[in-house]
């Protein structure tokens, strides 16, 4: 038996406790999807995809639509395991797709606030609107830096796109005035979330 083309996938699946119907309840809004379909290359094995997962691609949603946030996260690792060798230059390019976007005339008005802070408080309202069964919270700050929990159902989100999405708070604390410089660390992952330092000089 040949070795699978999208060992990710497979990997995430296994790890659910039921595959691709897992967590029909927690979602997140096809806008998203959309986002990161245009900005990725284009899947050339998509049919191996489950038919849940293929089914985002071949006949999307709209926007405003929710999502199964396993259906998403299973295309996003397809994304990850055709088009990047290893997990660094994918959260690589997931920091330099969010960079793109949090500088679009879209995101600007989000990211055009006076302080980091301010900023992490306003992605964390938009967080909550994008995303159901997801939570986040920011449970303590300093002048510098900022402590942020993310929490889902157990296993929905694998460790490799929890690290991705730590780079959108990153480049957007990075946007905001008087700042040269942020730094997200992933500082632990469960099955049940993963908590993160934001800090910036």
């Amino acid at each position: 038996m040949g070795l699978s083309v999208y060992p990710r996938v497979d990997a995430y699946l296994r790890s659910l406790p039921d595959g691709i119907d897992s967590h029909p309840t927690c979602g997140e809004k096809a806008s998203i999807v959309h986002t990161w379909i245009a900005a990725s290359p284009p899947l050339r094995h998509a049919e191996l995809l489950p038919p849940a997962a293929r089914r985002l691609l071949e006949v999307p949603p709209a926007e405003f639509v929710w999502v199964p946030v396993v259906h998403a996260n299973a295309l996003y690792l397809a994304i990850a395991d055709e088009h990047f060798p290893d997990d660094d230059a994918y959260v690589a390019f997931c920091r330099d797709n969010n960079a793109t976007l949090l500088r679009s005339s879209r995101y600007r008005t989000i990211v055009n606030v006076a302080t980091p802070r301010a900023f992490l408080l306003a992605a964390k309202i938009g967080f909550q609107r994008l995303h159901r069964g997801t939570t986040m919270a920011i449970s303590q700050s300093s002048p510098s830096s900022i402590a942020i929990r993310v929490s889902w159902p157990a296993s929905a989100w694998p460790r490799l796109l929890a690290a991705a999405l730590g780079t959108a708070w990153e480049v957007g604390v990075e946007e905001t005035r008087l700042v040269r410089s942020a730094r997200t660390k992933l500082e632990s992952f469960s099955e049940v979330g993963a908590a993160y330092d934001v800090s910036w000089t």
